[in-house]
């Protein structure tokens, strides 16, 4: 795995600041992301078939059965938009396969409406 460079100091979302994380750059990166009440957030990126990326995004450390917003992007357009609920492995995870741009920015976030938390992580390949 190639190193991890980070891309900023701060994100916010809905008015919580989340402090940034390393961002994927590279042929395949894995980030680890947090969420604003403890629980885990990932995103494995990697180059796969010539002109295809695949993208797996996953919320860890979550109370099992809880129902979460989650929005994907790829340069800033929404590829994923949908409702995920947490399995009684306290977990959840949305995989796609994209086509590559030149530059692909990836951005996930995941937020429970119930208890207001946020996930946050990004990657760029």
């Amino acid at each position: 795995m190639k190193p991890l460079h980070a891309l900023g100091a701060g994100v916010v979302v809905s008015g919580l600041l989340l402090a940034a994380v390393p961002a994927a750059n590279a042929s395949t990166g894995l980030v680890i992301g947090h969420c604003s009440r403890g629980g885990t957030v990932t995103l494995q990126l990697q180059n796969s078939d010539p002109g295809l990326i695949e993208a797996g995004f996953e919320v860890d450390h979550v109370k099992a059965g809880s129902i979460w917003t989650v929005t994907l992007t790829r340069n800033h357009v929404t590829y994923y938009r949908g409702a995920q609920r947490a399995d009684t492995t306290t977990s959840f995870s949305v995989d796609r396969v994209l086509r590559a741009a030149r530059t692909n920015l990836i951005i996930g976030t995941a937020t429970n409406k119930a208890t207001h938390d946020i996930c946050y992580v990004h990657g760029v390949i």
